[in-house]
């Protein structure tokens, strides 16, 4: 359980402001899509590293 989740149980918990269980809300959900949105990135990033090696390889192999 991360710091925010934390916060946002303890918040609902002690009745604080709706506002700021919603802005807590907010931010997991941020959090949840940013890293959703990096994993796709870092897929392309491993993609795109390894079709050079693929092509050096063969023109070792091939060349």
């Amino acid at each position: 359980m991360t710091a925010v989740e934390k916060t946002a149980a303890f918040t609902v918990l002690s009745g604080y402001s709706l506002a700021l269980c919603n802005q807590l809300k907010q931010i997991l959900d941020n959090e949840t899509i940013l890293k959703h949105l990096l994993q796709q990135r870092m897929e392309k990033l491993k993609t795109l590293v390894s079709q050079p090696t693929r092509q050096n390889v063969v023109n070792k192999t091939y060349g």
